[in-house]
């Protein structure tokens, strides 16, 4: 089994890296994904697979084993699990230095 990887052009903030190439007859909402290993395209056989990633002209696309490509995917929603945790902890520490209620002054009275 083998999939289709390409080199992501944005979201290196949240640890996005590689695009996989999406199972059209799972989902018709997207052709690229970056964190979910369900929606990959299997192809039983390389050289459908490299006919396919001759048709893809940018980004680097290219034919990887399916257990590589499932690889590269969980890793990289791990990294986009913790940079959203991470941008949310960001947020609300930014928030709460914000809160008038939580001022310096705040504790007396």
């Amino acid at each position: 089994m083998y999939a289709i990887i390409c080199d992501a052009r944005s979201g290196r903030n949240l640890g996005v890296s590689h695009l996989a190439l999406v199972d059209r007859s799972i989902t018709r909402r997207m052709w690229w994904t970056t964190d979910n290993k369900n929606l990959l395209l299997k192809f039983g056989d390389v050289h459908e697979a490299e006919t396919k990633a001759a048709q893809l002209s940018q980004n680097n696309a290219r034919v990887v084993p399916f257990a590589k490509a499932v690889s590269i995917i969980e890793a990289q929603a791990a990294r986009i699990t913790a940079s959203e945790k991470e941008i949310r902890q960001q947020e609300d520490l930014r928030s709460e230095m914000e809160d008038p209620d939580l001022s310096w002054d705040a504790h007396k009275g």
